[in-house]
């Protein structure tokens, strides 16, 4: 049976509703009435912090990036004005290294209300580490790719051709000859914030097989942003064939 949210609705930061609508909504309503470019304060705060910390991807950016230290409402150009300009207005995260996210409200990237031991969601987060981990490994590839690029400003790397999530699934499948994800062990958080698989040699074979496979273009960020405006996110593979 898919993983549904629990009934009642339990209790957020001292609020509580009926239906899980109404805690989105809530947070809509700090979204869109936050000044621009400040620092939540107060009940707001409080609120969206205890709702972001029940996203699906919370748990992998406090391990590697550590304490949210502040929550901004912000501009992101990245999301279209579909009513108006308060459409891109987003929540930003800021965490203790220094790095910053930025994190949707909607409820259907949350866990809030979910049994975290529901298979679905375990299969979920697993998917999630294995994913950051690949690209945890590839970093330093992509890492000097940009520098010998000469490029500058921000960059980005891109793979074309075959999408990233493509040759991940294809390197699980057909080269580890894995039928299970749930098999590809992640490692933690290493001392320099690297995740990674193990065994070791299953992090080297990624490594090499996605240096000798990807065909990899490094180009700005911005010029990345519109290569995925003009052709949409990648498609993902099945990820459920390894189920």
């Amino acid at each position: 049976m898919p993983a549904r949210r629990v009934k009642p609705c339990p209790p957020m930061a001292g609020m509580q509703w009926s239906n899980y609508k109404e805690y989105e909504n809530h947070m809509n309503k700090i979204r869109k009435e936050s000044p621009e470019g400040c620092p939540l304060e107060g009940s707001d705060y409080l609120y969206a912090q205890e709702y972001l910390s029940w996203h699906v991807a919370w748990p992998e950016f406090i391990e590697e990036h550590g304490p949210a230290e502040a929550i901004f409402v912000e501009h992101n150009p990245d999301v279209p004005p579909y009513r108006d300009r308060t459409d891109q207005n987003q929540f930003w995260v800021h965490f203790a290294d220094g790095e910053s996210e930025v994190f949707s409200y909607r409820m259907c990237h949350s866990n809030f209300g979910h049994d975290l031991t529901h298979p679905d969601l375990i299969f979920s987060q697993h998917l999630r580490r294995v994913k950051s981990a690949a690209r945890h490994i590839i970093r330093p590839l992509h890492e000097e790719l940009k520098h010998r690029s000469g490029l500058p400003g921000s960059l980005d790397v891109h793979h074309d051709g075959e999408p990233f999530q493509w040759m991940l699934f294809r390197f699980i499948r057909d080269e580890l000859k894995l039928s299970r994800l749930q098999d590809l062990v992640v490692i933690g958080v290493d001392d320099i914030g690297t995740k990674r698989f193990d065994p070791q040699s299953i992090t080297d074979y990624w490594y090499e097989f996605h240096e000798a496979e990807a065909n990899l273009v490094v180009m700005t960020k911005e010029a990345h942003r519109q290569w995925h405006v003009a052709n949409g996110k990648d498609p993902e593979p099945n990820w459920l064939e390894l189920r």
